[in-house]
């Protein structure tokens, strides 16, 4: 039957990087709540903090006040440009008007980017007339979960002063992991990308992982004379943990060879042995009861 040969080596768990977050702002403030513990499971887009900084109350201010620059520009150059084809209107003041509301549609333009930067509504702000009370303005930024995981590590504390490069958590997602196995070189012309892996837990060996080899490195480790082969492996039940050692079969070739069950394998000491029943014929001599000899075929 068909037999798989395997090489068999060991590894670590490792985190797959698609799937870890460390998470800060993009703008320094003040830590003004805190939603999530070390351990808690979030979801993409979840809020995690948030922080209080005055210049989300800038930025608004200044998008109200370029939208209001906008919305005269544009009302004065359509009317000068309505006088000018009806022959009453100056050219050179189209002109000035014009550069005017162009120069007034980039400030919008760059003051309605930095609410998108700072996650604050513009809807809300279209309708907002009085610029000169600042308490319905947002003053707070969240901080939210770009993926789903579980947090490993809270760095921040209420009240604390943060930094634009400050992490604040680290999310990790270990659904899929990756397994990073040292493979030998005088193995390695037998690995290649696609092979099956299986993994050995010591912790629970009746668990079965599947994976397939994703990469072969093409750097090699002078030190432990191995090169890395990265796993893939779906670890939906998170029982593998970054960080874990593991054992794992490479399943590098099938052959079709002569094989037996394992139960007709007789062990006697170090010698294993089997019995194949043949056609050969042996003589068996019987004695009767005065001693004399008969001869029987079996």
């Amino acid at each position: 039957q068909n037999i798989s040969g395997y090489i068999k080596v060991n590894g670590e768990v490792m985190i797959n990087q698609d799937q870890e977050s460390k998470i800060g702002s993009i703008i320094p403030g003040r830590i003004k709540k805190i939603y999530v513990k070390e351990g808690s499971f979030v979801r993409a887009g979840q809020t995690l903090a948030i922080i209080e900084n005055l210049d989300l109350v800038n930025a608004q201010v200044e998008y109200l006040e370029a939208k209001h620059e906008y919305e005269h520009a544009k009302t004065e150059y359509e009317r000068q440009l309505k006088l000018s084809s009806d022959n009453i209107g100056s050219k050179k003041e189209l002109s000035k008007l014009k550069a005017d509301y162009e120069h007034a549609v980039v400030g919008m333009k760059s003051a309605e980017q930095k609410l998108v930067n700072y996650r604050v509504s513009k809807s809300r702000l279209d309708n907002y007339e009085d610029t000169t009370v600042h308490t319905e303005l947002q003053r707070y930024y969240p901080i939210v979960s770009p993926i789903s995981g579980n947090v490993v590590s809270r760095m921040i504390t209420i009240g604390q002063f943060v930094e634009s490069t400050t992490d604040m958590f680290h999310v990790v997602n270990t659904s899929t992991v990756f397994i990073d196995l040292n493979v030998f070189e005088q193995d390695l012309q037998d690995v290649s990308a696609g092979q099956k892996v299986t993994l050995d837990l010591s912790v629970n060996p009746y668990e079965v992982y599947e994976g397939t080899v994703t990469y072969v490195n093409k750097v090699f480790d002078d030190e432990k004379r191995t090169v890395k082969v990265r796993v893939a492996i779906n670890n939906k039940r998170e029982k593998l943990l970054p960080n874990m050692f593991v054992s794992a079969k490479i399943y590098v070739k099938q052959e079709s060879v002569l094989a037996v069950p394992i139960s007709a394998i007789e062990t006697d000491g170090e010698s294993k042995y089997i019995f194949i029943k043949t056609d050969e014929i042996k003589e068996i001599e019987e004695h009767d009861e005065h001693g004399e000899g008969e001869q029987k075929q079996d």
